[in-house]
């Protein structure tokens, strides 16, 4: 009679626990139509459903380890997921928002793209005195009433430097400037940032895992960028312009030679709209897009480096007219660009192949 009713027992728990699995097998089935119909007929990012996703089963295993078998498992299942997890997620995606105003953690946690936008118009018609006296740590050049200074140095940028029009700024060979998240260097002047090899002047992020902003010029007079190393930047929109490259050039004429552009996540590296630009001897290495976006204008684009950009190493509309040889196109796609006009000119003049990472 005991093993007859031991029998029943194990045979009833059995039972329970197959309604338990048959139970959490439906709900999660539910969670997974729920995202798939996100998926196809909202059009939430696969980003944002991962991230969900993983975040939910991470908090049933830890509803599972805390509470054991004490409790049934879909009544569980049910109170940690529409109640523990959706305030965990909140908090979570609410501190990666607050934080990361470079949007780069929060795209890739999301989906969406947030790009850093201020608005700082007072600060473009500032004098050299005014402009000093808000930002210290730049001097004047001796005998000059406008060229402004920056000393070889370590600085850290806690916001968006604005540098007014009518003034010129060099940077001297050294320089490093680590920017906090988002923050940018906006110039409606010429920038000559002359580093060195063995001096280079170093734009980064303050921490690489929070990216910041831009350098962008504005309708300026030429500027230089010779031996300068660009990290960790994204793009940002300021005063209403939008700065889709790490280093932007806007209606304003460049020399950019000898640097390295790497491990950038905005939409391009290099962008240049309606300018002439000479762009010799760089390297642009792991861009998130595109290395050089040339959007009309005129120059040339010769002996470079493109190495696993993500999406063309050269983009290339607009009326341009360009000189562009001698350079190397590497990625998993064999070389990828997008030239509007004289692609086979382009193909014949320059090498492509496929990277050490295909």
């Amino acid at each position: 009679m005991d093993s007859f009713t031991a029998r029943v027992k194990t045979s009833c728990q059995l039972a329970v626990r197959g309604q338990a699995w048959l139970a959490n097998a439906l709900f999660l089935s539910a969670l997974a139509l729920v995202a798939l119909t996100a998926r196809l007929v909202w059009h939430v990012p696969e980003a944002l459903l991962t991230t969900l996703g993983t975040s939910l089963l991470l908090v049933g295993l830890a509803a599972w380890a805390l509470h054991g078998l004490r409790r049934p498992p879909l009544r569980r299942w049910m109170v940690w997921a529409g109640l523990v997890w959706p305030c965990l997620v909140a908090a979570f995606l609410g501190a990666v928002y607050r934080v990361d105003r470079g949007g780069w953690l929060w795209f890739r946690l999301t989906g969406y793209e947030r790009a850093p936008q201020e608005e700082m118009s007072e600060s473009m018609a500032w004098s050299a005195s005014d402009f000093l006296r808000h930002n210290p740590m730049f001097s004047l050049v001796q005998g000059s009433a406008t060229d402004l200074l920056l000393k070889s140095a370590v600085y850290d940028i806690e916001e968006t430097l604005i540098i007014p029009q009518g003034l010129s700024l060099t940077i001297e060979p050294g320089t490093v400037l680590r920017f906090a998240p988002g923050r940018s260097l906006i110039s409606y002047s010429p920038i000559i940032a002359r580093g060195t090899a063995r001096q280079p002047i170093e734009f980064n992020a303050r921490w690489p895992l929070l990216k910041w902003g831009v350098i962008g010029i504005v309708r300026a007079g030429p500027s230089v960028f010779e031996h300068v190393r660009i990290r960790n930047g994204r793009y940002a929109r300021v005063n209403q312009l939008d700065f889709p490259g790490t280093l932007s050039l806007l209606q304003s004429d460049a020399v950019v030679t000898g640097s390295q552009f790497v491990n950038l996540f905005g939409r391009d590296a290099l962008y240049v709209w309606n300018a002439r630009a000479e762009i010799r001897g760089n390297m642009f290495r792991t861009t998130y897009k595109d290395g050089v976006d040339f959007d009309g204008g005129s120059g040339v684009i010769a002996d470079n480096q493109f190495l696993d950009c993500g999406d063309e190493g050269l983009d290339l509309s607009g009326d341009y007219d360009l000189a562009i040889f001698g350079n190397t196109v590497r990625d998993s796609g064999g070389g990828r660009i997008a030239v509007e006009k004289d692609r086979e000119t382009v193909r014949a003049s320059n090498s492509f192949g496929y990277s050490l990472k295909k």
